[in-house]
């Protein structure tokens, strides 16, 4: 896991080819489909599903907003990839974007500005075949008073080769509510979770442009 300098979001939104979430408190979108499939935890995956709650999961869809010690009741085979996996509700404002880039020049687009966010180390190891952007903006944390900042602006961008993928997590500004526990990083094994230092801590406050970078484990799971 590695820090990086300040950086603005990648473009989203319609004008991006950016698909929207429907405004349903925890609520999943459809599977969309993934070629080539991407490799996450020793598996792989040709479908992937946006949840209102901050995450992407491969597998099944998974809109909990229990970040905490769910994952003894995640089905065997699902992946999770977190933003801010927490109770976020868009239904009281904010929006969030998905999308996959597999054209060549998106590609590179999406590789040099992950480059200039300080992310070069990681995406020189492999050539991305494919990415998904999902973009959540000035989302309301669900246990927000009227009034409240606590909203969520960031972004979780994931690369693939036929073997490798790499997630980097781009943030413009968290504000938790008091007592409000959030994770960010990605579920992969068991009942583990790689996450980023400031993650999983109700003392997560303000977070401004803040840019993490993780290497997914490739391991194959345990039968």
């Amino acid at each position: 896991v590695r820090s990086a300098a300040p950086s603005v979001m990648v473009v989203y939104g319609p004008l991006a080819g950016d698909s929207a979430l429907n405004k349903t408190d925890d609520g999943s979108g459809a599977a969309v489909r993934l070629s080539p499939p991407i490799p996450f935890g020793g598996q792989r995956f040709d479908s992937y599903f946006s949840s209102t709650n901050g995450l992407v999961s491969f597998g099944a869809p998974h809109s909990s907003p229990d970040s905490g010690a769910v994952f003894s009741r995640l089905p065997k085979d699902t992946r999770i990839a977190a933003l801010i996996w927490t109770d976020l509700d868009v239904t009281r404002g904010g929006d969030i974007f998905h999308r996959v880039v597999a054209d060549g020049s998106g590609l590179r687009r999406l590789a040099t500005a992950i480059e200039f966010a300080g992310g070069a180390a990681v995406t020189a190891r492999f050539t991305p075949q494919a990415a998904l952007v999902y973009t959540v903006v000035n989302a309301t944390i669900a246990l927000a008073a009227e009034g409240s900042p606590a909203r969520c602006t960031g972004q979780l961008v994931i690369l693939w080769s036929d073997a490798e993928a790499a997630i980097f997590l781009r943030y413009s500004q968290v504000f938790l509510s008091p007592g409000q526990p959030a994770r960010a990083g990605y579920h992969a094994h068991g009942a583990s979770f790689s996450e980023i230092p400031v993650s999983g801590l109700t003392s997560w406050k303000w977070v401004d442009h803040g840019v993490f970078s993780l290497t997914v484990d490739q391991t194959p799971p345990k039968e």
